[in-house]
């Protein structure tokens, strides 16, 4: 989008694009000022910019919300320099719609995946401490099977054949 404007933000003339990017005629745009285009959100920084511009600031760039014929909004990103021997702004405007969409997604699956990452940490920490419970609760039983199972083998001693003493020394090491 191109547009000259008066330094109070009227415009004084557009190009065809802002009828393709916005629907507007180029006579419609005209009955506008810059600020009634701009989404509400977005006015007092455009207002801030075009008072910079107005100060004497040579160029600002800045993205902005622009609302379209048919109510919608579209984002621009615009670069605007000031001829003041003239009293006009001339900008210039990118739609960037699809890339702020696009960051926007980003965004919330960056947060999804964030969520995601501490549910998962929880979890993890949830099994540590039921592990180390688990591992803890058994070690008691398990030193109770090694020691039962060395009283018999000291209680029994020869009278055991080579196979049931082969099966306790597996009971204990298994321990």
């Amino acid at each position: 989008l191109l547009s000259i404007s008066d330094m109070a933000g009227n415009f004084i003339r557009v190009n065809p694009a802002w009828e393709q990017a916005l629907g507007f005629t180029c006579e419609e745009v005209m009955t506008m000022s810059q600020i009634e285009l701009v989404h509400p959100g977005d006015r007092d920084r455009t207002a801030a910019a075009l008072g910079r511009l107005v100060a004497g600031e040579a160029q600002v760039d800045l993205e902005t919300r622009v609302r379209c014929k048919d109510g919608t909004f579209r984002w621009m990103h615009w670069w605007a320099r000031a001829a003041a021997a003239d009293q006009r702004i001339f900008a210039s405007a990118r739609d960037i719609t699809e890339r702020k969409e696009a960051d926007e997604r980003i965004h919330r699956l960056n947060t999804v995946l964030s969520e995601h990452a501490r549910q998962l940490e929880a979890a993890n920490r949830e099994l540590e401490s039921f592990s180390y419970s688990v591992s803890h609760d058994l070690r008691a039983p398990l030193r109770h099977v090694d020691g039962f199972a060395n009283l018999l083998t000291k209680r029994a001693g020869d009278t055991l054949d080579t196979e049931s003493r082969r099966y306790l020394a597996t009971i204990s090491r298994s321990a």
